[in-house]
């Protein structure tokens, strides 16, 4: 959650209507975190039970079409239909895996697409090890994605 802060909740409203809405509006919603780039979550998951997937798919083509950023990391935590809609325009899927949880994460999600749909997604992902402060700030795991992984 954005915690108040407008974000992605909004720019997902404005994904939804007119194209070129958007295209001002970006700007508006991006925050310099640490050199990077960032634009805050949902205001509240909520937000995401009404998506449409025609909307994810507009926002990723917008993005693309500006050639404004070489890389995008999206911070996923859904599944389904919305979850499917932003990983068909991954490159690259990282699932963070927390020692203390072994491989039990990187399990759940081929459970969840062992029907076939996801074998795809499953060639792209990378499973990362987590050090053991990951949930210390932002700043310092967008730095450590960066410089680790390169992007």
């Amino acid at each position: 959650d954005a915690e108040g802060e407008e974000g992605l909740s909004e720019l997902l409203y404005y994904a939804s209507g007119e194209e070129n809405a958007i295209v001002y509006r970006l700007p508006v919603f991006v925050k310099n975190i640490s050199g990077y780039e960032s634009v805050p979550g949902v205001r509240n998951y909520v937000d995401l039970y009404d998506l449409d997937y025609e909307v994810v798919h507009s926002l990723f083509k917008l993005l693309m079409t500006m050639n404004e950023y070489k890389t995008i990391i999206v911070d996923l935590g859904i599944e389904g239909d919305i979850g499917d809609a932003v990983l068909s325009h991954c490159s690259e899927v990282f699932m963070p895996v927390p020692a203390e949880m072994d491989n039990r994460r990187i399990r759940h999600l081929k459970r969840d697409y062992s029907d076939g749909s996801g074998e795809e997604y499953m060639s792209r992902t990378k499973e990362i090890k987590l050090p053991g402060w990951w949930n210390s700030s932002p700043e310092r795991r967008m730095r450590w994605v960066s410089d680790t992984y390169g992007l």
